[in-house]
């Protein structure tokens, strides 16, 4: 990971991403449930991940589909846990905001991939369709996520909201877009 951010090491680069994804000071014990909010009465899936050896969950709440039951209504990844796991869960659902839901499972599977690689694999770019949706700023983003493959602890950590959200779009991958204009941001907790 030398030379792609001057001489910061893995850690430092890593710390960087928490930081920007992670706010510490959320409401603390919030219900991962979605609650009852007109053109959103509940969610149509929700998926909870939990890593038993430290307690972190990550919960995927998808709404209905949208018109023509493609896309989603909502989305909301609620993430209990240490920073990584919330800037993990942040940054997912980020990302799932500009991508098809056959993009979402896609990259899902890269990532859970990636930062389970053994330490020594040397990272290689996301796939076309993918690196050309996604802004450099995500991208970059999703690269420094990658870096958690340095520390085997926090492993788990990192893929607990990938593992959800692949779960809860796997039965919609068939379908070819997802309505992001209801997209809720709620990971700082």
């Amino acid at each position: 990971m030398s030379g792609r951010a001057g001489d910061k090491t893995w850690e430092e680069l890593l710390l960087e991403l928490v930081r920007r994804y992670y706010t510490p000071g959320g409401p603390a014990g919030a219900a991962p449930k979605v609650p009852p909010d007109p053109g959103y009465p509940e969610a149509v899936t929700e998926i909870t991940v939990t890593n038993r050896s430290c307690g972190d969950s990550v919960t995927v709440c998808r709404g209905p589909g949208g018109q023509g039951g493609c896309g989603v209504q909502g989305l909301r990844i609620v993430a209990r846990g240490c920073a990584v796991c919330k800037a993990s869960a942040a940054l997912a659902e980020s990302t799932a905001a500009l991508l098809s839901v056959q993009e979402i499972v896609s990259l899902c599977r890269e990532m859970i991939a990636r930062i389970t690689a053994a330490r020594e694999q040397e990272s290689v770019a996301l796939p076309g369709a993918l690196s050309c949706t996604l802004p450099e700023d995500i991208l970059r983003d999703l690269e420094l996520l990658e870096l958690v493959k340095n520390a085997p602890g926090r492993r788990r950590c990192a893929t607990l909201s990938w593992e959800a959200l692949a779960e809860a779009f796997a039965e919609r991958e068939s379908s070819d877009c997802v309505d992001t204009s209801q997209v809720i941001r709620y990971s700082e907790i």
